[in-house]
């Protein structure tokens, strides 16, 4: 029996990795603020393969620097978070003021689109290609 290619050794490896990183599809908790240096993170069941494979990084605490340059809120929106629309409301009349200027909008480009345009100057034949001029021979 012939030996397998070592990529094909590495398909089941990778699958097993993809199939631990998989999720069932709902969306993660919103993230209020980061943990604390002084927390363990747990690790969760289905990264067992890849913990078993030591393919896995273990966050360690970081340095001093690091802990008092972060600040204490957070000042962006974490992913996974959908954050609160605050739009103004516009009644019935605006809505149809603004959908009447961008159909005029529409048409105007539509009919710049359509505009009659020159006739190209270049009518599909390929000119000849130029020989370079002879080297003057000497008499």
């Amino acid at each position: 029996m012939p030996l397998l290619p070592r990529p094909i050794l590495l398909v089941p490896v990778l699958a097993g990795l993809l199939a631990a990183c998989a999720t069932d599809g709902t969306p993660p908790p919103p993230v209020v603020a980061a943990p604390a240096a002084t927390e363990t993170r747990e690790k969760p069941a289905e990264n067992a393969l890849a913990n078993r494979l030591r393919v896995t990084t273990t966050v360690g605490e970081p340095a001093a620097f690091v802990r008092e340059a972060r600040p204490a809120q957070q000042d962006y929106i974490p992913v996974g978070v959908t954050p609160q629309r605050t739009g103004v409301q516009r009644s019935a009349t605006e809505l149809q003021s603004i959908e009447k200027e961008l159909d005029a909008q529409r048409q105007r480009s539509r009919a710049f689109a359509n505009r009659p345009k020159p006739p190209s100057p270049y009518d599909g034949r390929v000119p000849p290609r130029l020989r370079p001029a002879a080297p003057a021979q000497a008499e």
